[in-house]
């Protein structure tokens, strides 16, 4: 089951494209596996309007950026600041390798990081804030 929903959102990508009006982007590195995502956020009130992404990466890694488009839409910051990788199995119900938990968590980390940079708040997150094993 959880190999053809990450087929299905891999082959058939959601919320996949830029936001033409934007009030962020931001762009994520995931050096391990070299994926890198772009996402894109209209923000409003403190909360995320609408999200989405582009980039070259996985399989895995444009699969759960997928799902997480589902689920982050109209997520105020401070849940989203609270969200970490369990947060994502939680929401999506996918579990994957230890080898691939950076790409599973790849959109949360851009996204995080891409408020901190709309906040100025001085903060930048890494995958050990996500409690991924570095």
């Amino acid at each position: 089951m959880q190999s053809e929903t990450i087929h299905f959102y891999a082959t058939n990508p959601q919320h996949m494209g830029e936001i033409p009006d934007a009030s962020i982007r931001y762009t994520e590195h995931n050096r391990v596996c070299g994926d890198d995502i772009e996402v894109f956020m209209e923000i409003e009130n403190k909360s995320i309007k609408k999200w989405s992404f582009t980039g070259k990466a996985s399989m895995i890694t444009i699969a759960c950026s997928g799902l997480f488009g589902d689920i982050v839409q109209g997520v105020d910051f401070e849940t989203l600041f609270s969200w970490d990788q369990s947060s994502i199995i939680r929401n999506t119900g996918i579990t994957v390798s230890p080898r691939r938990q950076r790409a599973q968590v790849l959109a949360l980390l851009a996204t995080r990081n891409a408020l901190h940079e709309y906040l100025k708040d001085g903060k930048r997150d890494d995958f050990s804030d996500l409690h991924i094993e570095l």
